[in-house]
């Protein structure tokens, strides 16, 4: 349980003071972690619902993160990069 509340102060945390782009990859590296792999079967949506924001924006720093080389994106799935490394 304590590892629950660790978890969600983090998150609250970086909601109020890192950018969108930060907190993206934040919550993949952390998904990634909790499913034991480097690709995630996860929709644009569904990653816009975990952060609160739309899936408008979630997109533009989906193409970003593709742009610097960090993620490979599919359809409904992300695979991290650089986590691969």
């Amino acid at each position: 349980m304590a590892g629950y509340v660790g978890h969600f102060y983090k998150t609250y945390e970086n909601a109020v003071f890192l950018p969108l782009e930060q907190r993206l990859r934040v919550a993949l590296a952390q998904l990634c972690k909790w499913q034991g792999t480097t690709t995630l079967s996860i929709s644009q949506s569904e990653l816009a619902a975990l952060l609160g924001v739309t899936k408008e924006a979630v997109g533009v720093n989906l193409n970003l993160l593709k742009a610097d080389g960090q993620v490979d994106l599919g359809y409904r799935s992300v695979r991290c990069l650089w986590l691969e490394a």
